[in-house]
């Protein structure tokens, strides 16, 4: 007579972990707008910034667009080192987000900037405080 155990089954992804991989995908789409934007203001030619810094904005904010999406699906599905990952992009974004709204105090920038903060501090606390995704991150199995 043997015995099957029953497969153990992924620990349940709380709501929590969903709501940041949600802000994240926010997070993304703020920085892919944000290249767009250079990239409109660099084909219009009529912008305070140097079309080198232009170009440098655009390709940066269009590749953390890219890297976001990326990892906040990984995130979803329990990834370790993707929530490490995610830590320092969003300090890094939350950097640069507060760096030019003190830069540059036009409305839009300000804005940018401000939101970006309040995503990012939101995420890491999410991440790294909120006991559901503690929990959740320690009974995953994927790195």
């Amino acid at each position: 007579m043997t015995t099957e155990s029953a497969p153990v089954a992924a620990p349940k992804r709380p709501g929590i972990i969903t709501f940041i991989g949600v802000l994240l995908m926010i997070s993304a789409t703020i920085a892919a707008v944000s290249a767009i934007a250079a990239f409109i203001a660099l084909a219009q030619g009529d912008s305070e910034f140097t079309n080198n810094q232009l170009w440098t904005v655009g390709i940066v904010e269009a590749m953390v667009a890219a890297l976001g999406f990326i990892v906040a699906t990984y995130l979803m599905s329990g990834s370790k080192s993707a929530r490490g990952f995610i830590a320092i992009i969003v300090v890094i974004r939350m950097v640069a987000t507060v760096l030019v709204m003190l830069t540059h105090h036009d409305g839009g920038f300000l804005m940018v900037g401000l939101l970006g903060a309040v995503i990012g501090v939101l995420i890491l606390w999410a991440l790294y405080v909120h006991e559901a995704s503690v929990a959740y991150f320690e009974g995953s199995d994927v790195r």
